[in-house]
């Protein structure tokens, strides 16, 4: 293991090298694509067995799409409701990748290829967000979670896009777990009375009639 310290410098160093691919008015759509798959292999336990290193890399992603100072950032117990004064302002960067994340937009607007570059983002912002709800780790599970709930707030249904472990579990968190029993409820429905039919004497025929054929000779 790395020492703390190491890891530390590590993290601002990525926190670095993200804020200032967002903020440098000379960085192109494919400079954020390229980025944004780079921290979606972090996601992945196949690449990284630290959780803390995962959680990294998928706070990165949400930071792309929501701003550095954004409280969907870091899972929390009471989030304020996602509407346009809590999600960065339109025309940002930041709200720009939102949009192409939620299937609002399909490209960039700067590029030749904007449905090319959205519909990669899109299968990046999938696959890091069902990593974090697949993740063994439960903070990198709930935090999958609640910002798939961010991500259905901007657009409805958007979890049909997980992929199909991670749509399930997500499900299951929405349901909740089943509800203890409780013996004082209304308890099972009763059956209806049995009907048992009128009483009936049935006479059965016990003959037994054997019928002996000759034995058949075979041919020789």
């Amino acid at each position: 293991h790395a020492p703390k310290q190491n890891k530390v410098a590590a993290q601002d160093a990525i926190d670095k090298i993200v804020n200032d691919v967002i903020n440098n008015p000379n960085t192109k759509p494919e400079d954020i694509l390229y980025l944004s798959g780079v921290l979606q292999e972090m996601t992945s336990i196949e690449t990284l067995n630290n959780p803390k290193a995962r959680q990294l890399g998928f706070d990165q992603i949400k930071k792309i799409m929501l701003g550095e100072n954004s409280p969907y950032i870091t899972p929390q117990k009471n989030i304020p409701k996602v509407d346009d004064k809590t999600l960065p302002k339109k025309g940002t960067i930041n709200r720009e990748w939102l949009d192409i994340g939620t299937n609002k937009q399909d490209g960039t607007n700067n590029t030749l290829k904007p449905k090319e570059i959205g519909d990669e983002f899109r299968n990046i912002l999938k696959d890091a967000v069902s990593n974090a709800i697949e993740d063994p780790n439960k903070f990198n599970q709930n935090n999958g979670k609640k910002f798939t709930d961010v991500l259905n707030d901007v657009q409805p249904k958007w979890d049909k896009n997980l992929n199909p472990e991670a749509k399930k579990r997500y499900i299951k968190y929405k349901i909740g777990p089943l509800k203890p029993y409780n013996p004082k409820g209304p308890g099972p429905k009763k059956l209806p009375p049995l009907n048992p039919g009128k009483k009936k004497v049935m006479a059965v025929d016990m003959t037994f009639r054997p019928t002996i054929k000759a034995p058949t000779m075979p041919d020789i």
